[in-house]
């Protein structure tokens, strides 16, 4: 099925569309292929690599030419697994995997510590570890308040403490015109809706979404980005109904994030992006995008001294 054909049959996905052309997997402007994606010379960390989105993104890394690639998980045979795949894709790269409980600060801090001893600089950071820890919808003042925070903790805490620890084992340049590294936190679409009983997984999303605005204002020369991977059917745990609407390639995601490592992406920093847009349709606006802060969460309210013009 063509992306056309594909996002016709999706309203959902063209309710939130930036761009008239929408993709659901792999295009020009961001395949491992591409020469201008290439990763040659970069060492990079994927969060939660053991298996779905997570190893779609390092085999396009290992397709790119990536120097050094690190994975993390929690199966050590589903990781060790991910790794000969990975080492496949990319023969001359170095492939590393660490078993890493990522809300645990003293495991976080540990795992930096290794990748220090391999690198003399992790140059992407892609959290991509985290995810709905149930799926059956709870309202408020409904079941148990530890329910509801546990997906606070595996999406919100456990990305916080990674980008902590990131930063303190490799401080970005004070010097914005220096090369910089490059963090990707990889989120949902639900950090935009709101959805009665969802609230855990889309305030933890959208709190996700919420960071690189923040890491763009402390450290200017640190590029961060939020990412909306698309609708991927990853688990037999999820829903039925969304089998049906699942349409977007984990090779989707894994090429954006070749494309937001490059210069090129430099217009999207510290916003939200939604793989299935078209970066090649946004790039003229760039100016636009940033200036404007188009992609970052506000208020749509026109704030000031006047006060908002109805």
């Amino acid at each position: 099925m063509s992306d056309q054909d594909q996002s016709t049959a999706n309203p959902m996905l063209r309710l939130f569309s930036f761009t008239k052309s929408l993709h659901r997997d792999v295009y020009p402007t961001v395949d491992p292929k591409n020469p201008r994606n290439s990763a040659a010379g970069k060492s990079v960390l994927v969060t939660g690599a053991s298996r779905g989105i997570g190893k779609g993104i390092a085999l396009a890394w290992a397709t790119a030419g990536a120097s050094t690639i690190i994975i993390t998980g929690r199966d050590e045979k589903a990781m060790q697994a991910s790794v000969e795949e990975v080492k496949k894709a990319g023969p001359n790269a170095k492939v590393l995997a660490v078993r890493t409980e990522l809300t645990d600060g003293k495991a976080v801090a540990e795992l930096f510590a290794k990748v220090k001893s391999e690198v003399d600089n992790l140059d992407v950071l892609i959290c991509n570890a985290g995810g709905k820890v149930s799926f059956d919808p709870v309202k408020f003042g409904q079941g148990d308040p530890e329910d509801w925070w546990d997906d606070m903790t595996v999406n919100v805490k456990g990305t916080y403490l990674t980008i902590h620890h990131y930063i303190a084992t490799f401080p970005p340049p004070s010097d914005t015109s220096q090369s910089t590294n490059t963090i990707i936190l990889i989120s949902s679409g639900a950090a935009l809706v709101t959805m009665p009983g969802e609230s855990s997984y889309s305030l933890a999303k959208r709190s996700v979404s919420s960071m690189p605005a923040f890491l763009d204002g402390e450290y200017p020369s640190l590029r961060t980005f939020a990412l909306h991977p698309g609708m991927v059917y990853t688990s037999e745990k999820l829903p039925a109904w969304f089998k049906t609407i699942a349409l977007d390639t984990p090779e989707l995601a894994a090429g954006t994030t070749l494309y937001l490592a490059t210069e090129r992406a430099d217009f999207l920093r510290g916003g939200h992006v939604q793989v299935n847009w078209d970066l090649g349709e946004m790039e003229p606006h760039g100016k636009e995008i940033r200036e404007k802060g188009l992609l970052k969460f506000k208020l749509g309210a026109d704030l000031g001294p006047e006060g908002h013009q109805f």
